[in-house]
């Protein structure tokens, strides 16, 4: 959490529901198990050139200082940890969109950021061999790990 992580992308094969939770997640499986034999965290879906989700966890990008997610739709399952941080963005007054994302747009991120349950708000450093911005957690990023575990500590 405070050196980030890296991530892959693989192409998204999955059925056309993923915001439904089913027990239908090998193509999830196979994909996080392609990721860990990079020694990867994550893998990234991109489905017609467009980031959707990470195998386990949703996708946050910031690019020109504006922080992208997905839109909820049938191509991603809602988190819990995702709706919090899209709270916590406007509460901070920090510029977030709900709008796709392409992959080819990757290189232009400052920062990016997986949310899960497990791990709050995780930063990216590196995509598919590729160092992200300065390579290190951004200061958007770990402005939302505090916000995230305040509150957190707040709701206890």
């Amino acid at each position: 959490m405070e050196k980030g992580v890296a991530v892959i992308t693989v192409p998204d094969v999955r059925w056309s529901r993923c915001d439904l939770k089913t027990t239908n997640l090998l193509a999830n499986v196979l994909a996080n198990q392609q990721a860990h034999e990079t020694e990867a965290y994550e893998a990234l879906f991109i489905r017609n050139g467009v980031i959707t989700e990470g195998s386990h966890s949703n996708f946050f990008a910031v690019v020109h200082g504006k922080i992208f997610t997905p839109p909820l739709g049938p191509a991603i399952l809602p988190g819990i940890t995702r709706q919090v941080v899209l709270k916590l963005c406007r509460q901070l007054q920090l510029n977030v969109e709900e709008a796709s994302l392409a992959a080819a747009q990757l290189p232009e991120a400052s920062e990016a950021f997986l949310t899960l349950t497990s791990a709050e708000v995780l930063p990216v450093i590196k995509v598919d061999d590729r160092k992200l911005g300065e390579g290190k957690p951004g200061e958007i990023t770990q402005r939302l790990q505090r916000a995230f575990r305040e509150y957190v500590e707040s709701v206890r």
